[in-house]
């Protein structure tokens, strides 16, 4: 039997998570989760879901103490659980790290091997699958899904995040084989001669989406994604406000520690749009209408090596064309299909954004063609799922 254990937001109770939350919201992992599983349903696997939501804790990022459980429903069908937990911070951690131990153990058919792939690097899942291992040992195959290095999760230099990395890293000796989104990451794991499989993300599309491609596209700048200092946001805004174009238009989708410095920036340059955070169909339709789509995160700094950006197949998927810098984490294959920036400077930034701006429409509506067609051959839950099934069951 395979148990997929994440913290995902099903499409059942999606809208009250949302309603729920105060600041950034995990949107980011939760698409790249609903792909993996839609990427094992499609290969006509039969997975089982223990879910324990990621969300912000009571009361500073969360409204609810108290998260109760019920059914998990993707694309209308049920395929498991939400474990209920204490969200009350300090507590938190410890109430999920019981309530997905209680149920796993209650779930699990101790009369056949059972695999569990299980979702990021979180300390209440580790020791609860810890306390499993120990009981059924080679009876259990654990496949961790490494999207994130705690270590460069959080700028934050407190005792409690060292602490959390310190057993995190303490726990892994119970992972049988690991899923990573850049190579680089293994470098950085302990117990590195373990199987693995890098899968920078994979990419599904929605049902109902549209896909626009016309050329009489307004001119506009896009950026939609967390806004982080150190991603590059404000670069991009110093940037485009050095392009002395009155039609031009930047728009900016996001929430983050650089939000203050985006409204104000939006307040001194009118052509500077910031519209927070908005739903994932309207970010993918906005996408599509822009004329040029922007990830602003430069090669500086070691975390560059041990993360993909998750926007970068949302990117190239939309039929927009794409300009990023060329980041160490980012396979070479996708460099053929969008533009890239060689000048760190913020006028070098500025420069390219104006070459790109200045070809015809036709050559950018081609461009902007061939990275969709690239990831939708290459990069869709049938071809990234098939990778994952055949790793996972393989002995």
């Amino acid at each position: 039997m395979i148990y997929y254990l994440g913290g995902f937001f099903p499409d059942n109770i999606q809208d009250s998570i949302i309603a729920e939350s105060k600041g950034n919201i995990q949107f980011a992992a939760d698409a790249l989760q609903k792909s993996i599983l839609r990427g094992l349903f499609a290969s006509n696997v039969d997975v089982s879901v223990i879910n324990a939501l990621y969300i912000g804790s009571y009361p500073v990022r969360y409204n609810k103490i108290k998260i109760a459980e019920s059914d998990v429903i993707l694309d209308g069908k049920k395929i498991g659980s939400n474990v209920s937990f204490c969200n009350l911070t300090i507590l938190k951690n410890i109430s999920r790290y019981k309530s997905v131990s209680n149920y796993i153990s209650k779930k699990i058919n101790k009369k056949e091997h059972n695999i569990i792939i299980v979702y990021a690097m979180h300390l209440p899942f580790l020791m609860a699958l810890r306390k499993l291992k120990e009981k059924y040992k080679e009876a259990l195959t654990i496949c961790l899904i490494v999207p994130d290095l705690p270590e460069f999760m959080n700028e934050s230099n407190s005792i409690f995040h060292k602490l959390n990395t310190l057993l995190v890293y303490k726990n892994l000796f119970i992972v049988d084989k690991y899923i990573v989104l850049t190579k680089y990451m293994m470098d950085k794991l302990p117990f590195s001669d373990k199987p693995y499989l890098v899968i920078e993300g994979i990419y599904c599309e929605a049902k109902d989406q549209h896909v626009y491609n016309s050329i009489d596209k307004e001119r506009i700048i896009f950026y939609s994604g967390t806004l982080a200092r150190r991603y590059g946001i404000l670069n991009l805004v110093k940037a485009f406000m050095m392009i002395k174009d009155p039609d031009l238009r930047l728009v900016i989708c996001g929430e983050g520690d650089a939000k203050a410095e985006v409204l104000n920036a939006s307040k001194l340059d009118g052509r500077i749009i910031y519209k927070g955070l908005l739903p994932r169909w309207e970010i993918l339709t906005m996408q599509q209408k822009a004329t040029l789509l922007v990830n602003p995160r430069t090669p500086e700094g070691d975390f560059t090596k041990y993360s993909f950006p998750s926007k970068t197949m949302e990117y190239f998927a939309s039929g927009t064309p794409v300009l990023m810098y060329k980041l160490e984490g980012i396979p070479e294959e996708y460099w053929d299909y969008c533009f890239t920036i060689d000048d760190l400077s913020i006028e070098g930034f500025a420069a390219k954004m104006i070459e790109i701006l200045n070809l015809s429409q036709n050559y950018l509506l081609n461009v902007g063609q061939s990275a969709r067609n690239f990831i939708m051959k290459n990069k869709s839950e049938i071809v990234q799922g098939k990778k994952i099934v055949e790793f996972v069951l393989n002995q």
